[in-house]
């Protein structure tokens, strides 16, 4: 089937499916598509002024799709490609855009989990959907707030404040592959003392034999109202997985055995927040992220082991000027520390500073968003950034004109910097990748703000990229050789005209190339697909009966074996979901994962190809008190 005729068919099928709601009485009182934004730029905006593209999940959302880890589901938005090896605990990959997550930056409770040994963090593997706030993923050059790794864009993750009364919730779930999950969660306030906590377990045989693991996660946060003005806060989240990694198919057939591999990370932020006056909000944080990674391989005797850490300081400044104009900034200090089997701990100091600007006038509708950053890293130099952000919105018809252009880096990891193993020599005079990008794009409602209509084109480049230069045999090292450039379109259909319906249709084409610029040589980056789609549907049958499910189609991709790109197969992943409030505390749950039973490439390299989940279903309780 042609791409266009799958778009015309996708977009018809989203209208129909919301045609039957039309029929109902303009006077009932239904919701609109607005929210409120906060990280996009780091104060709180209502999503009809943002000029810069982002997607939010809130955690409502994750318990109504039973999306017990955060992966599971932000593939859904438009622009974000997720993948993992099959199996809970397993590697995760995350595009946002075409870029890979090691240039994007992921942060937990406002620290990175980017680090000096992994430059793309293990966080993933780990991260419960429990008791956390809403996560939002901002999509683009990012580096003006959010410093390093942010090429890609950023996923921001926040652990819960509790608020109102006291409450309990256990969760569990049963289902295929032996697979089992219990959790907690509670939550609350009194007294000007908020508090929130999780902690879970959760065991799979997985899809394949020898593919066993077991997750643990735990949150905690801890706030309290020293006064009318200043709140102190403490706030933790952490993981531990324990994974046999399958060997891929030929790996098997060649008599392989299944990998180990352990993971655990670990978060803690301190924080004193004070409204300094009515107009000047100011807000200290003191965090820590710590990493430890651990692989044996039986089959070749290889052993790694890799630990890791970042220590940073933010402190943040918010002044509103006037009800038009607000300014906020900072300054931000890291430590970075980390080695593996190739080398000893090594320490690097960064430091930053960065300023922000934010126009929107009452007289006239149109928004405006500036913002400079510098930063100096011990190893990779110097970066100084910036970002401009505008809309304009013709509000007769309800449409809205957005543009965006953003500058941002990535320093390099210890790991190329120092390694000493033959197979990938480390070159200490690493410099920094750098890229640029700029975003057009238009927001069309419809029907009193019940349909929202997006579409946005993308352009990103990216300069001295560190690429692996062979010296012979395996063996090689790292140089800012390449350069690399992706570009798409994101289109999106939101529909929300009764509290009972909601239908989403998203759509991305992204294309990634990547140019050798010591032969000239130009190929596309593997990994992302070139099309994708996700129809996300959801409906309230009754106060107490909910049914949804999403499907996700996934076309053209490649990937890399033996340095030639072979073509990946596409598929279609169709999940489906229903909860049921027997009582006010009790709900039961069903849900079914891979429904089409589609035989799909999770991933294809030098090993083989590494198979995605078969049909899966799942069972589970809810009990509140």
């Amino acid at each position: 089937m042609k791409i266009q005729n799958i778009i015309k068919w996708a977009t018809f099928s989203a209208v129909l499916a919301t045609t039957p709601i039309f029929s109902q009485s303009t006077e009932s009182k239904v919701p609109t598509l607005e929210e409120v934004v906060i990280m996009a730029t780091r104060t709180e905006r209502m999503s009809d002024e943002i000029a810069v593209s982002y997607s939010k999940f809130d955690s409502k959302e994750f318990q109504q799709k039973q999306a017990l880890n955060v992966n599971q589901i932000l593939g859904e938005a438009p622009g974000i490609f997720v993948t993992d090896g099959g199996a809970i605990g397993s590697d995760v990959d995350l595009y946002i855009r075409g870029v890979p997550q090691l240039r994007s930056t992921i942060l937990v409770d406002g620290i990175r989990s980017n680090n000096g040994i992994f430059a793309q963090g293990n966080l993933f593997e780990l991260a419960s959907s429990l008791n956390l706030e809403p996560i939002e993923i901002i999509r683009g050059p990012q580096s003006t707030l959010f410093g390093s790794n942010a090429i890609g864009g950023v996923v921001v993750m926040n652990t819960r404040k509790g608020s109102g009364e006291p409450s309990n919730k256990l969760i569990t779930e049963l289902g295929s592959h032996d697979t089992g999950f219990f959790g907690v969660e509670s939550q609350g306030e009194k007294d000007g003392f908020h508090y929130s906590l999780h902690a879970a377990y959760q065991q799979s045989a997985n899809d394949r034999k020898n593919n066993d693991s077991k997750v643990r996660s735990f949150s905690f946060r801890a706030d309290y109202d020293l006064n009318q003005n200043t709140t102190f806060g403490l706030m933790t989240r952490g993981g531990y997985s324990n994974t046999d990694l399958a060997p891929t198919l030929q790996e098997e057939l060649n008599g392989n055995t299944a990998s180990d591999i352990q993971v655990d990370t670990i978060s803690a932020t301190a924080y004193l927040e004070n409204q300094t006056a009515e107009n000047w909000l100011q807000k200290l944080n003191v965090s820590l992220y710590d990493e430890y990674y651990n692989l044996n391989n039986p089959n070749n005797s290889f052993k790694y082991v890799g630990d890791s850490a970042n220590y940073a300081g933010d402190w943040f400044h918010q002044l509103e000027v006037s009800d038009e104009v607000t300014f906020s900034g900072g300054a931000y200090l890291e430590r970075m520390k980390g080695n593996d089997d190739s080398f000893d701990e090594m320490t690097a100091d960064n430091w930053s500073l960065y300023l922000q600007a934010e126009y929107y006038p009452e007289t006239a509708p149109i928004s405006l968003t500036a913002g400079i950053r510098h930063d100096d890293y011990e190893y990779g130099g110097e970066a100084t950034t910036y970002r401009l952000n505008g809309s304009y919105s013709f509000e007769e018809i309800g449409l809205r004109l957005k543009l965006g252009y953003g500058t941002a880096f990535r320093t390099p990891n210890f790991f190329r910097l120092f390694s000493t193993a033959s197979f990938a020599l480390g070159n200490p005079n690493l410099k920094n990748e750098e890229s640029k990008g700029w975003e057009i794009g238009l927001e069309q409602s419809l029907f009193d703000k019940k349909v929202l209509l997006t579409a946005t084109y993308y352009k990103n480049e990216i300069e001295n990229l560190v690429a692996f230069v062979s010296t012979g045999g395996f063996e090689g090292t790292y140089e800012n050789r390449d350069e690399a450039e992706t570009e798409g379109i994101e289109f999106s259909i939101q529909s929300k005209f009764t509290p009972q319906l909601e239908t989403e249709l998203n759509y991305t084409w992204s294309e990634s190339r990547a140019k050798n610029n010591s032969t000239g040589l130009k190929s596309r980056q593997t990994g992302p697909p070139r099309h994708q789609f996700a129809w996300i549907q959801n409906y309230q049958w009754t106060e107490r009966f909910n049914v949804g499910g999403s499907l996700s189609w996934i076309l053209d991709r490649e990937s890399s074996a033996f340095e030639n790109e072979v073509d990946v197969d596409d598929y279609k992943l169709l999940r489906v979901y229903t909860n049921y409030d027997m009582t006010e505390n009790l709900t039961l749950k069903a849900r079914v994962e891979n429904a089409l039973d589609d035989d799909y490439t999770r991933s294809q390299g030098f090993g083989g190809r590494q198979t995605g989940r078969s049909l899966e279903g799942y069972f589970g309780v809810d009990y509140r008190f």
